[in-house]
Protein backbone atom coordinates (compact mmCIF):
# COMPACT_ATOMS: atom_id res chain seq x y z
CA UNK A 1 0.00 0.00 0.00
CA UNK A 2 1.40 3.55 -0.55
CA UNK A 3 1.68 5.58 2.31
CA UNK A 4 2.49 9.26 2.74
CA UNK A 5 0.81 12.28 1.41
CA UNK A 6 -0.58 13.14 -1.71
CA UNK A 7 1.34 14.69 -4.19
CA UNK A 8 0.70 18.42 -4.93
CA UNK A 9 2.37 17.88 -8.19
CA UNK A 10 -0.73 15.97 -9.31
CA UNK A 11 -1.94 19.86 -10.11
CA UNK A 12 -0.07 19.76 -13.05
CA UNK A 13 -1.29 16.93 -14.92
CA UNK A 14 -3.58 18.72 -16.43
CA UNK A 15 -4.71 16.43 -19.20
CA UNK A 16 -5.67 13.72 -16.20
CA UNK A 17 -8.24 12.49 -16.42
CA UNK A 18 -8.99 9.38 -13.49
CA UNK A 19 -7.25 9.33 -10.70
CA UNK A 20 -7.11 6.39 -8.19
CA UNK A 21 -5.80 6.41 -4.91
CA UNK A 22 -8.27 4.32 -2.86
CA UNK A 23 -7.31 1.50 -0.85
CA UNK A 24 -4.11 3.11 0.25
CA UNK A 25 -2.54 4.08 3.86
CA UNK A 26 -2.22 7.88 2.20
CA UNK A 27 -2.33 10.34 5.01
CA UNK A 28 -2.66 14.56 5.62
CA UNK A 29 -4.65 16.44 3.38
CA UNK A 30 -6.24 16.86 0.31
CA UNK A 31 -4.00 19.09 -1.72
CA UNK A 32 -5.99 21.96 -3.16
CA UNK A 33 -3.93 21.60 -6.29
CA UNK A 34 -6.08 18.83 -7.33
CA UNK A 35 -8.81 21.66 -8.83
CA UNK A 36 -6.07 22.42 -11.00
CA UNK A 37 -7.08 19.16 -13.33
CA UNK A 38 -8.76 20.32 -15.65
CA UNK A 39 -10.12 16.93 -17.34
CA UNK A 40 -10.64 15.03 -14.42
CA UNK A 41 -13.37 13.14 -14.71
CA UNK A 42 -13.03 10.27 -12.00
CA UNK A 43 -11.57 10.85 -8.28
CA UNK A 44 -10.98 8.16 -6.31
CA UNK A 45 -9.61 8.40 -2.49
CA UNK A 46 -12.02 6.52 -0.88
CA UNK A 47 -10.84 4.29 2.07
CA UNK A 48 -7.29 6.18 3.50
CA UNK A 49 -6.27 8.14 6.22
CA UNK A 50 -6.58 11.57 4.83
CA UNK A 51 -7.88 14.58 6.97
CA UNK A 52 -8.82 17.96 6.70
CA UNK A 53 -11.75 19.53 5.22
CA UNK A 54 -12.54 19.16 1.70
CA UNK A 55 -10.57 21.59 -0.64
CA UNK A 56 -13.46 24.76 -2.17
CA UNK A 57 -10.96 24.35 -5.81
CA UNK A 58 -11.97 20.84 -5.69
CA UNK A 59 -15.51 21.69 -6.86
CA UNK A 60 -14.27 23.88 -9.84
CA UNK A 61 -13.89 21.01 -11.95
CA UNK A 62 -16.64 21.18 -14.46
CA UNK A 63 -16.00 18.12 -16.21
CA UNK A 64 -15.72 15.03 -12.72
CA UNK A 65 -18.28 13.01 -12.92
CA UNK A 66 -17.49 10.61 -10.24
CA UNK A 67 -15.83 11.56 -6.46
CA UNK A 68 -15.29 8.89 -3.64
CA UNK A 69 -13.91 10.87 -0.91
CA UNK A 70 -15.52 8.01 1.58
CA UNK A 71 -14.03 6.08 4.40
CA UNK A 72 -11.49 8.98 5.31
CA UNK A 73 -11.18 10.96 8.15
CA UNK A 74 -12.53 14.20 6.44
CA UNK A 75 -13.54 17.09 8.87
CA UNK A 76 -15.58 20.34 8.46
CA UNK A 77 -18.63 21.36 5.96
CA UNK A 78 -19.52 20.27 2.58
CA UNK A 79 -18.24 23.16 0.64
CA UNK A 80 -21.61 24.76 -1.07
CA UNK A 81 -19.46 25.08 -4.13
CA UNK A 82 -20.55 21.20 -4.47
CA UNK A 83 -23.58 21.82 -6.75
CA UNK A 84 -21.01 23.64 -9.16
CA UNK A 85 -20.47 20.26 -10.44
CA UNK A 86 -22.62 20.01 -13.51
CA UNK A 87 -21.01 16.67 -14.72
CA UNK A 88 -21.26 15.25 -11.23
CA UNK A 89 -23.12 11.57 -11.52
CA UNK A 90 -22.05 10.07 -8.57
CA UNK A 91 -21.08 11.18 -5.17
CA UNK A 92 -19.25 9.40 -1.99
CA UNK A 93 -18.56 10.91 1.11
CA UNK A 94 -19.91 8.64 3.66
CA UNK A 95 -17.83 7.48 6.55
CA UNK A 96 -16.24 10.77 7.16
CA UNK A 97 -16.56 13.40 9.89
CA UNK A 98 -18.23 15.80 8.12
CA UNK A 99 -20.50 18.25 10.13
CA UNK A 100 -22.94 21.07 8.96
CA UNK A 101 -26.07 21.14 7.00
CA UNK A 102 -26.47 19.56 4.06
CA UNK A 103 -25.95 22.25 1.06
CA UNK A 104 -28.99 22.66 -1.10
CA UNK A 105 -27.12 23.18 -4.32
CA UNK A 106 -26.24 19.45 -4.33
CA UNK A 107 -30.01 19.37 -5.78
CA UNK A 108 -28.90 21.55 -8.34
CA UNK A 109 -27.03 18.37 -9.73
CA UNK A 110 -29.13 17.31 -12.71
CA UNK A 111 -26.54 14.49 -13.68
CA UNK A 112 -26.44 13.14 -10.09
CA UNK A 113 -27.44 9.48 -9.71
CA UNK A 114 -25.93 8.38 -6.52
CA UNK A 115 -25.61 10.78 -3.51
CA UNK A 116 -24.06 8.78 -0.28
CA UNK A 117 -23.83 11.83 3.11
CA UNK A 118 -24.31 8.61 4.97
CA UNK A 119 -22.22 7.67 8.89
CA UNK A 120 -21.23 11.66 9.64
CA UNK A 121 -22.08 14.40 11.78
CA UNK A 122 -24.64 16.51 9.30
CA UNK A 123 -26.97 18.39 10.91
CA UNK A 124 -30.36 20.02 9.85
CA UNK A 125 -32.94 19.42 7.31
CA UNK A 126 -33.04 17.26 4.18
CA UNK A 127 -33.13 20.12 1.34
CA UNK A 128 -36.04 20.25 -0.33
CA UNK A 129 -34.09 20.81 -3.80
CA UNK A 130 -32.70 17.07 -4.37
CA UNK A 131 -36.40 16.38 -5.49
CA UNK A 132 -35.70 18.54 -8.62
CA UNK A 133 -33.32 15.80 -9.53
CA UNK A 134 -35.63 13.12 -12.05
CA UNK A 135 -32.36 11.12 -12.58
CA UNK A 136 -31.40 10.15 -8.77
CA UNK A 137 -30.60 5.99 -8.15
CA UNK A 138 -30.11 6.62 -4.34
CA UNK A 139 -30.22 8.54 -1.08
CA UNK A 140 -28.17 7.09 1.22
CA UNK A 141 -28.04 9.75 4.55
CA UNK A 142 -28.35 7.06 7.63
CA UNK A 143 -26.42 7.82 10.87
CA UNK A 144 -26.25 11.36 10.79
CA UNK A 145 -28.23 14.05 13.07
CA UNK A 146 -30.51 15.34 10.55
CA UNK A 147 -34.00 16.31 11.55
CA UNK A 148 -37.39 17.54 10.31
CA UNK A 149 -39.55 15.88 7.80
CA UNK A 150 -39.33 13.78 4.89
CA UNK A 151 -39.37 16.13 1.82
CA UNK A 152 -42.31 15.42 -0.41
CA UNK A 153 -40.41 17.18 -3.66
CA UNK A 154 -38.69 13.68 -3.43
CA UNK A 155 -41.51 12.09 -4.70
CA UNK A 156 -40.01 12.94 -8.32
CA UNK A 157 -37.73 11.21 -8.24
CA UNK A 158 -38.85 8.54 -9.73
CA UNK A 159 -36.18 6.90 -10.77
CA UNK A 160 -35.28 6.42 -7.28
CA UNK A 161 -33.89 2.53 -6.04
CA UNK A 162 -32.70 3.26 -2.74
CA UNK A 163 -33.85 5.14 -0.28
CA UNK A 164 -31.72 5.43 3.22
CA UNK A 165 -32.50 7.72 5.44
CA UNK A 166 -32.48 5.39 8.66
CA UNK A 167 -30.65 6.45 12.19
CA UNK A 168 -31.58 10.26 12.62
CA UNK A 169 -34.13 12.65 14.22
CA UNK A 170 -36.59 12.60 11.61
CA UNK A 171 -40.22 13.58 12.50
CA UNK A 172 -43.55 13.46 11.24
CA UNK A 173 -45.15 10.58 9.21
CA UNK A 174 -44.23 7.99 6.41
CA UNK A 175 -45.05 9.82 3.74
CA UNK A 176 -48.08 8.66 0.82
CA UNK A 177 -46.27 9.54 -1.77
CA UNK A 178 -43.29 7.11 -1.35
CA UNK A 179 -45.75 4.75 -2.70
CA UNK A 180 -45.55 6.60 -6.20
CA UNK A 181 -41.65 5.45 -6.37
CA UNK A 182 -42.37 2.46 -7.99
CA UNK A 183 -38.70 1.47 -8.53
CA UNK A 184 -37.63 1.20 -5.18
CA UNK A 185 -36.10 -1.73 -3.65
CA UNK A 186 -35.11 -0.52 -0.39
CA UNK A 187 -36.98 1.68 2.08
CA UNK A 188 -34.72 2.20 5.76
CA UNK A 189 -36.15 5.14 7.62
CA UNK A 190 -35.82 2.83 10.84
CA UNK A 191 -33.99 4.42 14.19
CA UNK A 192 -36.15 7.99 13.80
CA UNK A 193 -38.92 10.10 15.46
CA UNK A 194 -41.44 9.13 12.87
CA UNK A 195 -45.27 8.28 13.93
CA UNK A 196 -48.63 7.71 12.93
CA UNK A 197 -50.20 4.73 10.85
CA UNK A 198 -48.22 2.80 8.34
CA UNK A 199 -49.86 3.89 4.75
CA UNK A 200 -50.23 0.21 3.42
CA UNK A 201 -52.51 1.14 0.78
CA UNK A 202 -49.96 3.13 -1.04
CA UNK A 203 -46.87 1.12 -0.01
CA UNK A 204 -48.50 -2.16 -1.11
CA UNK A 205 -47.80 -1.01 -5.00
CA UNK A 206 -44.05 -1.39 -4.19
CA UNK A 207 -43.94 -5.07 -6.25
CA UNK A 208 -39.40 -4.38 -6.25
CA UNK A 209 -38.92 -3.80 -2.51
CA UNK A 210 -35.91 -6.23 -1.16
CA UNK A 211 -35.55 -4.72 2.08
CA UNK A 212 -37.65 -2.58 4.42
CA UNK A 213 -36.63 -1.35 7.86
CA UNK A 214 -39.07 0.05 9.67
CA UNK A 215 -38.58 -0.19 13.23
CA UNK A 216 -37.48 2.27 15.92
CA UNK A 217 -39.52 4.56 15.75
CA UNK A 218 -43.55 5.31 16.16
CA UNK A 219 -45.59 3.81 13.89
CA UNK A 220 -48.67 1.75 14.02
CA UNK A 221 -51.27 -0.64 11.80
CA UNK A 222 -50.64 -3.09 9.70
CA UNK A 223 -47.70 -4.29 7.01
CA UNK A 224 -49.32 -4.31 3.66
CA UNK A 225 -50.67 -8.02 3.11
CA UNK A 226 -49.43 -7.66 -0.39
CA UNK A 227 -45.54 -7.94 1.15
CA UNK A 228 -46.61 -10.94 2.47
CA UNK A 229 -47.17 -12.70 -0.56
CA UNK A 230 -44.84 -15.86 -1.37
CA UNK A 231 -43.71 -14.15 -4.71
CA UNK A 232 -42.98 -10.99 -3.50
CA UNK A 233 -39.25 -9.60 -3.42
CA UNK A 234 -39.46 -9.18 0.58
CA UNK A 235 -40.05 -12.71 1.60
CA UNK A 236 -36.41 -13.53 0.59
CA UNK A 237 -34.95 -10.20 1.31
CA UNK A 238 -35.34 -8.53 5.03
CA UNK A 239 -38.70 -6.57 6.25
CA UNK A 240 -38.49 -5.44 9.54
CA UNK A 241 -40.81 -3.28 12.35
CA UNK A 242 -41.61 -3.01 15.70
CA UNK A 243 -43.87 -6.15 15.73
CA UNK A 244 -42.84 -7.68 18.70
CA UNK A 245 -43.70 -7.49 22.00
CA UNK A 246 -47.13 -8.80 24.13
CA UNK A 247 -48.84 -5.52 23.07
CA UNK A 248 -46.70 -4.77 19.06
CA UNK A 249 -47.35 -1.39 17.57
CA UNK A 250 -46.93 -2.79 13.77
CA UNK A 251 -48.95 -5.90 13.18
CA UNK A 252 -46.71 -8.08 10.49
CA UNK A 253 -47.16 -11.62 10.00
CA UNK A 254 -44.20 -11.78 7.41
CA UNK A 255 -41.26 -9.66 9.12
CA UNK A 256 -37.59 -11.34 8.71
CA UNK A 257 -37.25 -9.51 12.14
CA UNK A 258 -39.62 -7.88 14.67
CA UNK A 259 -38.14 -5.96 17.66
CA UNK A 260 -40.10 -4.42 20.32
CA UNK A 261 -40.80 -0.72 20.48
CA UNK A 262 -38.33 1.21 22.98
CA UNK A 263 -40.76 3.94 23.39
Amino acid sequence: RIKGNIPSEFGKLSNLSDLYLENNSLSGRIPSELGQISNLRDLRLFQNRLVGTLPSELFALSRLEIAYFDTNRLFGTIPWQVGELDSMTDLQFFNNKLSGTIPYEIGLLQRLKILCLNDNFLTGTIPAELGSNSHLLRIALSNNDLDGKIPSSISKSEKLRRLELDRNRLEGSLPLWIGSLSHLLTLNVADNRLRGSIPASSLSTLHQLQEVRLEGNGFSGTIPEEWCSNDHPLQSGTLSSDCAGDSPQVNCECCSSCLIATE
